[in-house]
């Protein structure tokens, strides 16, 4: 999983850095975008000068992005131990996988649809459906790899209260949405280093009031717990 993970993150910063660096000279390069995404995909704060740009080469930003991203990929791991981020990097991959595919089914259908329209432009179905159906499993995957590597960067794992008598005490997965600046990560190579970070917020879960109620009563939470509130 860590090799996989570390695959993806050198596959989106070279997408990236195709999509706004794609100029043969620095100054002609969107800046702006560029950070925008980075910090948006890794919680990384880029920060340049503007003496240094002409002499930065598309190969050394990408070395120095890969690298300061590796460097928060490692500290993770370092807080949360191996074995957890393994865990975490599966979790990551079976759910977004999961929901990916099933709007990947779903445009497939729609694709499907609408096909026989393209006989009226001149234009056979079946290659019209081979392509479009290939340019949508390409766009799938693209988002499936992007969506893998925010989740390991964005997620965090919090001890639930062990003294809650509402839901029993276990490791919650929760997703902070903060900026780069927030998350306290900045620059790159060795700048890239976490300073103070922010607590997670704690997801509760939504109880039915249909549902058995959690205290282990037996009883509907309707019934229970839910009439006290």
């Amino acid at each position: 999983m860590s090799a996989e993970i570390k695959r993806l993150i050198e596959e989106n910063v070279d997408r990236i850095l195709d999509q706004y660096c794609s100029a043969e000279y620095a100054e002609e390069w969107n800046l702006v975008g560029l950070k925008e995404e980075i910090s948006r995909l890794f919680l990384l704060n880029l920060d340049f000068k503007k003496e240094e740009l002409p002499a930065l080469s598309r190969d050394r930003l990408q070395e120095l992005i890969i690298g300061a991203a590796g460097q928060i990929y490692g500290h993770r791991e370092q807080i949360y131990g191996a074995d957890i981020m393994r865990r975490l990097e599966r979790y990551a991959f079976l759910s977004v996988i999961d929901e990916r595919w099933k709007d990947h089914l779903y445009e497939i259908d729609q694709i499907k649809t609408g096909i026989g329209l393209r006989a009226y432009g001149q234009r056979d179905p079946l290659i019209e459906y081979k392509k479009e159906t290939f340019d949508a499993f390409e766009k799938i995957l693209n988002q499936i790899d992007r969506e893998v590597v925010e989740f390991v960067f964005k997620v965090r794992l919090q001890q639930a209260d062990e003294t809650s008598n509402k839901r029993p005490a276990e490791k919650q997965m929760v997703a902070v949405h903060d900026s780069a600046v927030n998350m306290g990560y900045t620059g790159m190579g060795e700048a890239a280093k976490p300073q103070s970070r922010p607590k997670p917020v704690k997801v509760e879960e939504k109880i039915g009031r249909n549902d058995p109620c959690p205290c282990g009563s037996g009883k509907k939470y309707k019934k229970c717990c839910g009439a006290k509130s």
